[in-house]
């Protein structure tokens, strides 16, 4: 199996991350992104700015991704904003 680049480039499809340039699934690299993400910016995320910083295309898929991790929620509607997890 050879090894992948994630810090490069993966993308989010039907449930699963995956390598751009050799389709290898990984979700552990998204979650050891979000926790670099927590360590070096700040420990709360918005769907807006999860779409930013991971390249995510929809607001919507932002929202499942962050629903399917059950991240604690903090403020209402529009202006809420997401607890990252320690895992």
């Amino acid at each position: 199996m050879s090894k992948v680049s994630y810090e490069k480039s993966m993308f989010y499809r039907h449930g699963s991350w995956l390598c751009r340039s050799c389709g290898v699934e990984n979700n552990e690299a998204f979650l050891q992104a979000l926790q670099d993400y927590r360590l070096l910016r700040e420990s709360y995320i918005s769907t807006t700015t999860l779409c930013q910083e991971f390249n995510i295309p929809s607001k919507y898929i932002a929202y499942r991704i962050i629903k399917a991790l059950k991240f604690e929620k903090i403020g209402n509607n529009r202006y809420s904003h997401y607890k990252i997890s320690e895992y």
